[in-house]
């Protein structure tokens, strides 16, 4: 489980480290480019086939391995890309109502400032908002685990077949 862990992290976390590893040159950004093209491309095409992976770990299924939950998520890609927008798209939504409503209340200081008592209360709200995001992606993933992770929650005799 530390090894899934630590790879989500790197994938998110590689942009920014390589921003900050490069120095400020045509050649660096075209590097820096083509490593985001080939990440979101990553992120587009493998990780909505992963994402019944995390929630068969959780519940210990039998049958758990990269092959069969690829095997599980084929013909379902559009299927899951749906269920995420579901849920994101109103939080996206509500960010940004959230955002322009601050902006408009404080002005463009309710960002930039650090300690006022204004940017703490955004802060709180975009992290409360967050939450609630990430803990709704995370009830469509195993939603989509119970409905298409045929392969994966077979028993372990039938999984040998």
């Amino acid at each position: 489980m530390l090894g899934w862990t630590v790879a989500f992290w790197v994938m998110g976390n590689i942009p920014t480290i390589l921003s900050a590893a490069v120095t400020s040159s045509q050649a660096a950004t075209a590097i820096g480019g083509i490593a985001m093209l080939f990440l979101f491309v990553i992120a587009v095409v493998v990780l909505p086939r992963l994402v019944i992976l995390l929630p068969a770990i959780s519940v210990d299924a039998p049958a758990v391995s990269v092959g069969s939950v690829l095997a599980d998520a084929r013909g379902h890609f559009w299927f899951i890309v749906k269920a995420h927008l579901a849920v994101v798209l109103p939080f996206v939504l509500i960010f940004a109502l959230v955002a322009v409503l601050a902006w408009l209340a404080g002005g463009s200081g309710v960002f930039s400032g650090s300690g006022s008592a204004a940017a703490v209360a955004v802060n709180a709200i975009f992290s409360s908002l967050g939450l609630l995001a990430v803990i709704s992606l995370m009830i469509v993933q195993a939603r989509l685990f119970m409905r298409i992770g045929d392969r994966v929650k077979r028993d372990a005799e039938s999984a040998g077949e």
